[in-house]
Order: C-alpha cells, then structure tokens, then sequence
C-alpha cells in the first residue's frame, strides 16, 4: 500500500453538506447532554428518597409514601428521558452478531442505518400513542396518593422522551447518509455510534 493510500484511510471522511451536519450534531448532542443531565438529577434524587424512606421506616419508625412516590416518577421519567441519550450515543439495543457476520463493510453500514430508521419509526408511534394517552388521561380527574398529583403529569416523560429520541435517532441517520466515504472498500465495519460521523 502506497503512502498516499494511507494517509487517505487516515483522514476523516468527507461530508457532502458540512453545515446541515453540524446543525445535526449539535441538535442530537445539545437534546442527548440536557436529558442525560436529567436523568442523573433524578437518579439521585431517587437515591435520596429511597434512603429516607429506610431511615425512616426502620430508625424513626414513621412510613411515609411521598418518598416512594417520588423515587417511583423519577424512575418513570429517567427511563423515558434516557432514549435520546441513548440514540446519539448509539447504546441502545441492536443485534451485533449480524454486523460481525456480514462480511461486506457496505452491507454492515446499510444494516446500521436500517436499525436506526426502525428505531425512529418505532419512537413516532410511540410518540402518538403516548400523546394521546396522556391527553385521555389529563380528562380524568384522578390523582396521586401522597402527593395528590394529577395522574398525567407522572405519564409526561413517555411521549416527551420518546419525541426527544425519535428527534436524536433521526439526526443520526441523516448524518449517516451526509458522510461519503463512510465505508471504503475493503475497511472495517464502522462504529455504531453517533460519534463516528463526527466530522
């Protein structure tokens, strides 16, 4: 192999509109940093209340149910709000067997892409169905036990989550499809992550 072969290999690989790829990365980075920033505020604060809720029920001998409560919307809400972190960083669930036995790096990449549009897709309808299911919920007039919430404001960061994710998986593969070069003839599968195409 030449010098010039390997100093091409090395390079980055092109981008066919550099700017529509930088608005992308810093719209999927700026959602994915804010909700990872929520999820370890409400992990902790979940930490805080589980902690209380044994003190208090083995050393003061009081049971009190805010804490539960609260640990319970927190977990909620750190799960749903997790799915845009999750699709920038690429670290949500995919099938790495079938990128490590697909021997054409082409087809790997194509694979990768196909996963993320049924991810987006998946994400939408989720996205739907949970509005709605909020909105049938808010027209009730139930509420929490302790905290005397209305009910659809634990529901919230379903359909927000999910948007948020469907929003981050759908920057991510459009900046795979911006990259050229992304896959030469003859390279290794590409990584699966967002950090892959950064250019």
């Amino acid at each position: 192999m030449s010098l010039l072969q390997e100093r091409a290999e090395d390079l980055p690989p092109a981008c066919r509109a550099p700017r529509l790829d930088r608005v992308l990365s810093v719209v999927s980075g700026g959602v994915a940093a804010a909700c990872a920033w929520l999820v370890a505020v409400m992990l902790t604060i979940m930490l805080v209340c589980v902690l209380l809720q044994v003190l208090s029920r083995y050393w003061l001998h009081s049971l009190g149910g805010s804490p539960e409560e609260i640990a319970r919307l927190c977990m909620v809400g750190a799960v749903f709000l997790a799915l845009p972190a999750l699709a920038h960083y690429s670290e949500n669930i995919r099938l790495d067997v079938a990128q490590e036995l697909v021997p054409s790096a082409a087809v790997r990449e194509w694979l990768t892409r196909l996963a993320l549009a049924v991810e987006v897709a998946f994400l939408t309808v989720l996205t739907v169905l949970a509005i709605d299911f909020v909105q049938t919920l808010s027209l009730s007039s139930q509420r929490s036990p302790s905290l005397e919430l209305r009910l659809y404001w634990s529901r919230m960061p379903v359909p927000v989550g999910a948007a948020l994710g469907a929003l981050v998986g759908a920057c991510v593969l459009l900046r795979r499809f911006l990259v050229r070069g992304l896959v030469p003839t003859g390279a290794p599968a590409p990584a699966s992550t967002d950090r892959s195409t950064t250019a």
